[in-house]
C-alpha cells in the first residue's frame, strides 16, 4: 500500500474545478498548488506551503520539495514577468518563520526577491 497525500489533492481538484481554470487541475493534482489569471495583467499564485511546515511529518517521507513546486514557481513568475503581469502569492505558512523548514524558506525568499 502506497502512503501518500495524493487523495487530498484529488479532492481539492474536484471541489475547486468550477472556480479555477482547467490548466490549474494539473498542478493541484501534482502537489496542491496552482495559478490563475484573474484578469489581464493580474495573476494569483497559490502555494502549498505545507511542504515547508517543519511539523509536517510527510517531509520525512517525501523530501524537501516533493512536488517540484519551487521550480514551478520560478517558471510561473518568469512567465508573469515576460507577460508584464502583477502577481499575488497566497501561502499560509510564513517562509521566514521558525515553523518553515529553513532550506525551503531560504529558496522561496531567493525566488521572490528575484522577481
Amino acid at each position: 500500500m502506497e502512503i501518500s497525500t495524493r487523495w487530498i489533492f484529488s479532492l481539492a481538484a474536484e471541489l475547486w474545478r468550477d472556480w479555477l481554470p482547467p490548466e490549474a487541475t494539473k498542478t493541484i493534482l501534482r502537489g496542491g498548488y496552482y495559478t490563475a489569471l484573474v484578469r489581464p495583467g493580474f495573476r494569483v499564485i497559490a502555494l502549498n506551503s505545507n511542504v515547508c511546515y517543519s511539523y509536517n511529518f510527510w517531509l520525512l517521507y517525501e523530501g524537501s520539495d516533493p512536488y517540484g513546486q519551487l521550480q514551478w514557481l520560478i517558471d510561473t513568475l518568469l512567465d508573469a514577468e515576460t507577460n508584464n503581469e502583477k502577481v499575488h502569492i497566497l501561502s499560509h505558512v510564513p517562509s521566514g518563520d521558525s515553523s518553515c523548514v529553513k532550506n525551503w524558506g531560504r529558496e522561496y525568499v531567493n525566488i521572490v526577491n528575484r522577481y
